[in-house]
């Protein structure tokens, strides 16, 4: 709950552009910074990085599989890192749900999360 909560306010943050000046963007980095930590720490944690390429999308249904993860709460938590932009999301062109077709795939910055990176 506490998540879904989160990637809203997340949501409407930048949807609404609220912040526009410095204090505003101070303040709103503290209010979602600790949201922003416990994304990524749930993320590595779950391996959900590990279970990804940087140059093949791949479906909610098999990223939660191959982590072991329920489907439905880790689209929320990749959608989640993808507004980190940790995940790229790529929206189905067919119609169909976002939540039953969208894939994911990492980013660069997402690579550094990876257990096998180099550095």
């Amino acid at each position: 709950m506490l998540l879904t909560l989160a990637i809203k306010i997340h949501s409407f943050i930048l949807q609404k552009d609220i912040m526009a000046t410095k204090v505003e963007a101070l303040v709103g980095g503290i209010i979602t910074g600790r949201w922003r930590s416990q994304w990524l720490y749930a993320g590595v944690k779950l391996g959900l990085f590990d279970t990804m390429s940087t140059t093949k999308p791949k479906a909610i249904a098999d990223i939660a599989k191959e982590a072991e993860v329920d489907r439905d709460m880790s689209y929320r938590l990749l959608r989640a890192l993808a507004s980190l932009d940790l995940l790229q999301e790529i929206a189905p062109t067919n119609g169909s749900s976002r939540r039953e077709q969208s894939h994911f795939q990492i980013t660069e910055a997402g690579s550094l999360l990876q257990t096998n990176h180099p550095k």
